[in-house]
């Protein structure tokens, strides 16, 4: 069942993203409030807005690096959640779900300014990668301020790789969490994260260790 009340995004255009006074929705659960919002109260949705727009503003400035497309993209994000919420489960957590939308929005923007590689993400050869070395190169990254050149270096990564490193070094997902965003099995995260990382690795020489192995 589609929400009954006025589609939020013809109000003004930034209405996603404007600050909204607290009220008695800030005591209900993500879950409760989008049933709310299914029964026709709109207030329900301004407060999960409120409750993520800054957290899903960040994720698209991450993923597009420009303050202008980051806001009209989470924009975008949360009319798409308000017209798909009848397909949410209750059972889950929304902020999972609103964050592939999210993702999926940024992506689509990224493959319309340029095409993916065509490499099997995939391949047997790629099983055999080094979960310490792994693990090491991570350390290095997550132990350093996040700051503007690791974010710079992520933009300069291609559409899939750049994805999985803002989930991962930005967001702080899990694997796990990250192939249930992306649609993607865990064992393909691990190796577009793999790839990613080598390149950030070149990327960041001088910002992090030039020893780094």
């Amino acid at each position: 069942m589609k929400p009954r009340s006025a589609v939020p995004c013809t109000d003004s255009q930034n209405r996603f993203l404007q600050p909204m006074a607290l009220s008695w929705q800030a005591l209900i659960s993500d879950a409760a409030l989008a049933q709310r919002c299914l029964s026709g109260e709109g207030a329900a949705f301004d407060e999960l807005v409120r409750r993520h727009r800054d957290r899903i503003y960040s994720l698209c400035y991450r993923m597009c690096g420009n303050a202008d497309r980051a806001n009209d993209l989470a924009q975008e994000a949360f009319v798409r959640a308000y017209e798909r919420l009848d397909r949410y489960d209750p059972g889950r957590p929304f902020g999972p779900w609103l964050t592939q939308l999210t993702v999926n929005s940024c992506l689509n923007l990224l493959r319309d300014d340029r095409r993916e590689d065509d490499h099997d993400p995939l391949s047997e050869e790629w099983e055999e990668w080094h979960p310490v070395e792994a693990r090491s190169v991570a350390r290095q990254v997550m132990d350093r301020e996040i700051d503007s050149a690791l974010e710079e270096a992520v933009l300069s990564l291609p559409p899939r790789y750049r994805a999985v490193a803002v989930l991962r070094y930005l967001e702080d997902s899990s694997y796990e969490e990250i192939a249930g965003t992306l649609g993607l099995p865990v064992g393909t995260v691990k190796v577009q994260l793999f790839r990613a990382r080598e390149q950030l690795r070149e990327l960041l020489r001088g910002v992090v260790d030039s020893d780094m192995p």
